[in-house]
């Protein structure tokens, strides 16, 4: 694989989303501080970003079975960024009883996502990768 432009626009949201989570959650994963929700922002844009990197390497087969990642990443990035915008208007730490139902359409359609791949077949997988 050349080292090309290309490759660099492609991967470097996908690292720099990822070390920006890691770095994040460890430094206030104790404190609870805004950084530790912010952490959960950049780990829902990695796994967009992570998802989305087979489709551009023209595996589309690959790339459909990591429908379920991008749709779990992309509809959890908005309720993440409630989350760490109601901590810092409130201050108050947030409970996981309040957390879980603005989580919920990403659940939901992560599973669906999730059960179409493992319930089709490798011919309907390849007919449903392709189209």
């Amino acid at each position: 694989m050349d080292f090309s432009i290309k490759l660099i626009a492609l991967y470097s949201p996908v690292f720099v989303s990822l070390v920006w989570g890691i770095t994040l959650y460890l430094k206030n994963c104790r404190s609870k501080k805004p950084g530790y929700y912010m952490s959960f922002v950049q780990f829902s844009t990695f796994a967009v970003f992570a998802s989305i990197v087979p489709f551009y390497h023209n595996r589309p087969l690959l790339s459909a079975r990591f429908d379920a990642l991008f749709y779990a990443g992309l509809l959890s990035v908005f309720p993440f960024v409630f989350f760490y915008i109601r901590h810092i208007a409130t201050k108050e730490r947030l409970r996981f009883g309040s957390i879980w139902p603005h989580l919920l359409p990403a659940m939901v359609f992560a599973g669906i996502g999730l059960m179409i791949p493992l319930s089709l077949s490798a011919h309907e997988m390849n007919i449903y990768a392709l189209n």
